[in-house]
């Protein structure tokens, strides 16, 4: 009786696997590149700049919203939240190097990246 569910289980835990890989394998994560080489981001209007250009691209990487839609509203506010978030590291290190000097350091990177 137990080997009979745990094969049941298993097999269930493979099909369930199987039918969910396809899904994620040809998505595709909505991206920007937020340029930073044109900003002075050693002063904090250079910062601010940067910022807004983030929150632009954040609106961009999570769609449109319906305004009617409060589900769909309160979901693109987690979105770009989200978004802001995991760029907030891109924009530190940019702003840091910037300020410290170090130019070699962000050569291999044109901007900061803003993902959904």
């Amino acid at each position: 009786m137990f080997t009979r569910f745990t094969s049941i289980a298993a097999l269930a835990a493979v099909t369930v696997t199987g039918l969910s890989a396809p899904a994620f394998a040809g998505t595709t994560v909505p991206t920007r590149i937020v340029r930073t080489a044109d900003l002075n981001l050693s002063t904090d209007q250079g910062v601010a700049a940067l910022q807004s250009r983030i929150k632009r691209a954040t609106y961009a990487v999570c769609g449109p919203v319906d305004a009617r839609d409060l589900a769909a509203v309160a979901q693109h506010a987690r979105c770009r939240t989200e978004s802001l978030a995991r760029a907030s590291g891109d924009v530190e290190r940019v702003v840091m190097n910037a300020r410290s000097g170090e130019r070699s350091a962000m050569a291999g990177s044109s901007g900061v990246t803003v993902s959904r």
